[in-house]
C-alpha cells in the first residue's frame, strides 16, 4: 500500500481525541475550576483582550494581503 493510500485511511496517525466544548456551562465534562470572564483580575482581562485584538488584526492583514485576494488592473 502507498504511503498516499496509508494516510486517506488515516493509517499511522495518532487517534482523534474528543474536541473539547469549551462554551459548556455547568454541563457535565465542563472545565472544573474556569473562571467566568468578569472573575478574571482586570490586569487579566485586559491582556487576554490585547492579546486577542491583536490575533484578529494579524489574521485580517495576512488574508488582505494574500494573493488570491488582491485586484489588479493590468490587462
Amino acid at each position: 500500500m502507498s504511503h498516499k493510500t496509508a494516510m486517506l485511511r488515516g493509517e499511522g496517525r495518532q487517534p482523534q481525541l474528543p474536541q473539547m466544548d469549551l462554551f459548556k456551562d455547568g454541563l457535565p465534562g465542563s472545565f472544573v475550576g474556569t473562571p467566568r470572564w468578569p472573575e478574571l483580575p482586570a490586569k487579566a482581562r485586559a491582556t487576554l483582550t490585547s492579546l486577542i485584538a491583536r490575533l484578529i488584526l494579524d489574521h485580517a492583514e495576512k488574508t488582505a494581503a494574500s494573493p488570491g485576494r488582491e485586484t489588479s488592473y493590468d490587462h
